[in-house]
């Protein structure tokens, strides 16, 4: 991760790859534009990824390897493994971003390294409206259920009732879970476009608190005394490899638990947790504002993106639009027919159909 005291690297010519410009770019994003910690992690991967393609296709880590043709192939490649329109999209646009930075970084010659933006010579992939669903109460009773470890249970119940992004949870630490007056809070950076990093901290459920508390004890144990780092800072979710996980890796496991408890309907990963949440809330009848505050909104305006229709909601409407109209149909003052005069009678024409 970048933070805003890192300081620029100097580009030498003879070391100059794609590799070392893409960091200095994600440097620069970080402590110069103030990009938020997850962007620059998602943007880190994507480099990544070009950079083996790169790798893959025979192809030297230099930056004069970053064309229109080059760039062309990597999404035909990516869209060829399965790879979603609106990923390969964000890909492009985190590309972009590295070669609007290259255009304007010049080598030990004065020359720049990109004259040009590659990435604006051939059509992007189309974008694909997402339809994000939720789950509803059985599914999340089948997801609960479901046999799981308790590192994975931990990582379910989590996300499942508080809603929080993936990137919030992958950065907290133990530390970050503190007990006040008998409740369990964690603290999580929350950091968006245009807002300072601040720590905001959400309040656990007792339920939740309990299995905290025998997670933490399993950490304990765990916890090598001999090692340096204290417990306190170390991450408070781990992989299977006993390191921090990653918002994609997050978000297979919740994939693989869905999956072990039999839901097909819909795609389940962390977003889509995110979405139920919302959902659960709502229907509790929690206040619209306290929504958009557990989501870390600062306003109600994008709670718009997490409310859904549930099925009996829809028909609900149908049955009380119905009853509304019998109603107002009943008490309606009854109106006598209109009596044409004489002259309009002479002027009708009838036609029997």
């Amino acid at each position: 991760s970048f933070s805003r005291g890192d300081v620029m690297p100097r580009l030498m010519e003879e070391t100059m790859t794609f590799s070392a410009l893409a960091r200095a770019c994600l440097v620069y994003l970080s402590a110069n534009l103030g990009r938020s910690e997850r962007t620059i992690g998602d943007y880190e991967s994507i480099y990544g990824s070009f950079r083996a393609y790169l790798k893959t296709s025979g192809l030297t880590d230099d930056v004069k390897h970053v064309t229109p043709e080059v760039l062309e192939a990597y999404v035909t490649a990516r869209r060829a493994a399965g790879i979603h329109p609106n990923t390969v999209r964000n890909e492009l646009s985190a590309l972009r971003t590295f070669a609007k930075f290259a255009m304007k970084r010049r080598d030990d010659r004065g020359r720049f390294y990109l004259t040009s933006d590659p990435t604006a010579t051939f059509d992007w992939p189309t974008h694909v409206r997402p339809t994000t669903h939720f789950l509803y109460v059985e599914e999340q009773a089948r997801l609960l259920e479901a046999p799981q470890t308790l590192r994975e249970r931990i990582v379910l119940e989590l996300l499942w009732e508080t809603g929080l992004r993936a990137s919030e949870v992958c950065r907290a630490n133990i530390c970050d879970v503190e007990q006040t007056e008998g409740r369990w809070y964690l603290r999580v950076t929350v950091k968006g476009r245009g807002r300072q990093s601040e720590r905001v901290s959400t309040p656990l459920s007792a339920e939740l608190g309990t299995l905290w508390e025998s997670w933490l004890d399993e950490r304990t144990l765990a916890h090598d005394p001999r090692d340096r780092e204290p417990l306190a800072v170390k991450p408070l979710l781990l992989n299977n490899d006993g390191r921090r996980f990653r918002k994609s890796t997050l978000g297979e496991l919740i994939q693989r638990l869905a999956r072990r408890a039999g839901i097909t309907r819909v795609p389940v990963r962390s977003h889509r947790l995110r979405h139920t949440a919302n959902m659960n809330e709502r229907q509790a009848g929690v206040d619209r504002v306290v929504r958009a505050q557990r989501r870390h909104h600062t306003g109600t305006r994008a709670l718009d993106q997490y409310e859904h229709v549930m099925p009996e909601e829809s028909a609900q409407a149908t049955d009380q639009t119905r009853a509304w109209i019998a109603e107002r149909m009943r008490t309606a003052k009854p109106t006598s027919p209109r009596r044409f005069t004489p002259q309009e009678e002479g002027s009708c024409e009838f036609f029997d159909l």
